[in-house]
């Protein structure tokens, strides 16, 4: 622990299963040897050291690093003289750099190097990785750092720094993150490695076959040597900023919000603050704006309609050459176009136990952050993959906006990574305006994984459709939170929505949250929701081994049978035969031989 300028030794106890530090106390012994904080630099959210220090004493994030002979330090948000939050200036970064501790096997550590929190800090973990946000990468093929994105990095900070000034970085007792808890994300170490490469293509079972445009992001960068977009019609556009010309990049940057929560969604009298925190993603969309390196452009033209055997799929990939990337994508379609999109993630381990041409990825964070904007009477079909690898860290705000007559269709799928957290807003802006969700987790397997899902449903016009169908697949000591919430405002009559969550347990390790909610105004409308959790049933069980059928493949078909809903909406084969065989892991079993993960179509 830093404190003062030394190196303190961090005292802890367990309570209720929690980790608490004395930091109070280390302030009090430190006070009485001489030792106080000191002001050195701005820092990313310079504040009042004296307020400051009245909250608790500061305990700075550590970046190790093997770059040569710097022996420059840094404090996080130590003070300024007035009190209010300053911009986050690179000259006003001190870093500290200590001995590279030992890397994951295979990978080599880069001169970004790990950053190791050395206590539960919120505001030096946001400023450590904006400090190391990606720098750009210089290889053949690659977008440059010069897009037009200063205004919108900016603005991400000065929104960084004002949610530290009001306390609201997120906390394991905030609300929005009360049930998964932002203590492990805080408390593990984020790790670059180098000698990372994606080969000469992404593997081509990650791909949507019959794909009008694949794009694909390097840790949130375009790299068109990697993708394919000419299949598209003429008027239509995926791929990076750079391939726009500087009117259609100007009026796209317009557009891009730093807080895309509850946009245009206040119409319940409520302040800004509570509808936009509602799924407690404010801080991460400024952490990304302010980190941006390149954004994911998808645009239709009006009256275009894309087959959906032919749909645009965006892929990022997550090296691990720095310790965060923060993707960044935004979607358009016109007035009465339609599209089916993928948005998939996935890391560099991930292909390489599929045996594509990479190298291994260190344990890295993936923030990213998506705008979808629908023209009136147009519809988008998208799917949402995350398929980060286990040691991985997965955190995603999206938001759509759907006029009058247009149709967003969702549906999303969680791997189990370590902490995967997606936030999803729809916010109906018209009348016959429909937004429809289902979604499928898959938490548990050889290492212990938290699935995180948060969705709102904003009916704001009269005559808007909804309806949420959400399945919960957990075993061993898996982690799964659930909180949807639909909300009509009191001149959404007419309002259809509905909202049904079911999930099966499959091992008494195994921990569920589910929430299920409706917030409604209106008078005239038509809503339900309702919630349900089960195990095995070993009736079912018995009734297949009465007839020949082994006990492993009859909870094998019961559980297919659980997830099928969702995975026969996943609009490509690879990624049904990959969460199938993520599933089929989670199936209690003595031989795994006996049972197959082909076929999931066919049942």
């Amino acid at each position: 622990t830093m404190l003062g300028g030394r190196r303190l030794p961090c005292v802890g106890l367990r309570m209720h299963g929690r980790r608490a530090p004395l930091l109070l106390l280390l302030a009090l012994g430190a006070a009485r040897a001489g030792v106080g904080p000191t002001r050195v630099g701005g820092g990313p959210f310079a504040r009042s050291a004296v307020a400051r220090s009245a909250r608790h004493p500061r305990a700075s994030a550590t970046v190790a690093s093997s770059a040569k002979d710097s022996q420059e330090k840094f404090v996080l948000g130590s003070g300024s003289s007035g009190g209010k939050p300053a911009l986050w200036e690179l000259k006003d970064t001190i870093v500290d750099f200590e001995p590279v501790p030992a890397a994951p096997a295979g990978a080599v550590v880069a001169a970004s190097g790990w950053i190791k929190p050395a206590s539960i800090d919120p505001e030096g973990w946001f400023s450590s990785l904006l400090i190391a946000a990606s720098p750009g990468y210089a290889g053949p093929g690659f977008a440059g750092p010069d897009l037009g994105l200063e205004k919108l990095r900016l603005a991400g900070r000065a929104e960084l720094s004002s949610l530290v000034d009001a306390e609201g970085l997120p906390v394991s007792k905030s609300e929005a993150w009360r049930h998964i808890g932002v203590r492990p994300l805080y408390q593990r170490a984020l790790a670059s490695a180098q000698g990372w490469s994606v080969g000469s293509a992404v593997e081509s079972s990650y791909v949507a076959s019959g794909a009008a445009a694949v794009a694909v992001f390097v840790d949130g960068e375009f790299a068109p040597g990697l993708s394919h977009t000419t299949g598209l019609p003429a008027g239509a556009y995926t791929g990076g900023l750079a391939g726009l010309d500087n009117a259609a990049r100007g009026a796209l940057l317009a557009k891009l919000a730093v807080r895309i929560e509850g946009t245009n969604g206040n119409t319940l009298g409520l302040s800004d603050g509570v509808v936009a925190g509602a799924l407690g993603g404010a801080p991460f969309c400024a952490l990304n704006a302010a980190s941006a390196m390149d954004v994911a452009v998808v645009t239709l033209p009006d009256n275009m309609v894309l087959a959906e055997t032919a749909p645009v799929h965006v892929v990022f990939v997550s090296t691990g050459r720095v310790a965060a990337s923060h993707p960044r994508y935004f979607v358009h379609t016109g007035a009465g176009s339609a599209m089916t999109l993928i948005t998939s993630h996935v890391d560099t381990a991930t292909l390489q136990a599929a045996g594509s041409d990479v190298t291994a990825s260190a344990t890295a964070l993936s923030n990213v952050v998506g705008e979808v904007h629908l023209g009136e009477g147009s519809r988008v079909r998208h799917t949402l993959i995350s398929e980060r690898a286990s040691d991985s860290s997965h955190i995603e705000n999206v938001e759509a906006i759907v006029p009058t007559g247009a149709k967003y269709e969702a549906c999303t799928l969680q791997g189990p990574a370590e902490l995967c957290r997606v936030n999803l807003g729809i916010t109906l802006m018209g009348e016959g305006a429909e937004g429809h969700l289902t979604g499928l987790q898959l938490s548990g397997g050889d290492k212990t994984s938290a699935l995180d899902l948060h969705t709102v449903i904003r009916h704001l016009h009269p005559g808007c459709t909804s309806s949420q169908a959400q399945k919960n697949l957990l075993a061993q000591s898996g982690r799964s939170v659930f909180r949807g919430l639909i909300r009509a405002n009191k001149i959404a009559m007419r309002t259809v929505a509905h909202q049904l969550i079911r999930s099966m347990l499959l091992s008494d390790g195994a921990k569920l949250d589910v929430s299920p909610c409706l917030e409604i105004v209106a008078d005239d409308v038509e809503c339900t929701h309702g919630a349900t959790v089960a195990e095995l049933d070993e009736e079912k069980v018995f009734y297949f081994r009465a007839r020949g059928i082994s006990a492993e493949a009859a909870r094998y078909i019961l559980v297919k049978g659980f997830a099928l809903e969702v995975f026969e909406k996943l609009p490509y084969e690879g990624a049904k035969e990959r969460m199938a065989a993520q599933a089929q892991k989670l199936i209690p079993r003595k031989d795994p031989k006996l049972i197959s993960t082909q076929g999931w179509s066919s049942i």
